[in-house]
C-alpha cells in the first residue's frame, strides 16, 4: 500500500510539474515567424512583443492571458519576450509561471532586432507591450503600449469581422 501512495504521489507531482512547466524557444529568423502562421492558418495569430523589466507588460500579461484562453477557439497568442537570455530562467519564466501562461512562449533571437520589427509591423518604432494581430498571416490591427482584456476583445472582434 505504501508503494501505491508513492505512485500516485510522484504522478501527481510530474503532472503538476507539466502543467506550469514554460518552455521558451529562440524566435531566430523569418522562417520560424511564417511556420507559425501556417501552423495556425485557420486562426488569428495575435502576437505579443513584451519584457519582464517592463511595468506595462507585467500589468497587462494577466489579462492578455486569460483573454487568449477564452478565445481560444478563434485565435492563436505567441508571446515573445525581448528579455535578456541571461534572465530567462531566474525573471521570465518565473513571470510567465505567475501568469498561468502553459503554452511554448520564444525569446526574440533575431541577429538585429531591425529584422523582427520590420517583419511585424514596418510603422512600428520598437515601444512595448506591442500587440499584432495577423489574419491568414496580413497584419490587419496593432495595439501599442498596455491594453487591457476589454481592449484585446474589442480589437479581436473587429479583426474577426475582416
Amino acid at each position: 500500500m505504501n508503494i501505491i501512495k508513492k505512485v500516485i504521489f510522484l504522478l501527481l507531482l510530474l503532472s503538476f510539474g507539466r502543467a506550469y512547466s514554460q518552455e521558451i524557444e529562440p524566435l531566430k529568423n523569418e522562417e520560424m515567424v511564417k511556420q507559425i502562421f501556417q501552423d495556425n492558418e485557420k486562426k488569428i495569430v495575435v502576437i505579443n512583443l513584451w519584457a519582464q523589466w517592463c511595468q506595462p507588460c507585467k500589468i497587462e500579461m494577466p489579462g492578455l492571458v486569460k483573454f487568449s484562453k477564452e478565445n481560444a477557439d478563434d485565435m492563436k497568442l505567441i508571446l515573445v519576450s525581448l528579455d535578456d537570455k541571461k534572465d530567462l530562467e531566474t525573471k521570465t519564466k518565473p513571470f510567465l509561471k505567475s501568469c498561468d501562461v502553459d503554452f511554448i512562449s520564444y525569446i526574440n533571437a533575431f541577429d538585429k532586432d531591425e529584422k523582427l520589427i520590420m517583419m511585424l509591423d514596418k510603422n512600428w518604432e520598437g515601444a512595448i507591450p506591442a500587440t499584432f494581430f495577423y489574419k491568414d498571416g496580413v497584419l490587419v490591427k496593432s495595439l501599442i503600449g498596455m491594453q487591457d482584456e476589454k481592449q484585446f476583445q474589442k480589437a479581436l472582434n473587429e479583426v474577426k469581422k475582416m
